[in-house]
């Protein structure tokens, strides 16, 4: 259903920011950035997609921001 509301949207749309290092969203990825539409991708470089990360207008790393969200 994600990747449905995503292309139906991405006329309006200008960035998105995928939260997953899955592949499968790899094709989706792909279709919206033909159309225009920045892709972000956020997820830990350790279990992402290479294909995806290479694919993405930018790659976060969210393990490098991991210290931000601990609690003191």
């Amino acid at each position: 259903e994600l990747a449905i509301d995503i292309v139906t949207m991405s006329q309006r749309l200008d960035v998105v920011i995928l939260i997953s290092g899955d592949s499968d969203f790899s094709r989706l990825v792909e279709l919206i950035q033909s159309r225009g539409v920045r892709v972000e991708v956020v997820a830990f470089a350790s279990n992402v997609s290479w294909e995806l990360v290479q694919m993405s207008d930018v790659f976060i790393d969210i393990a490098e921001f991991l210290h931000e969200f601990r609690a003191t």
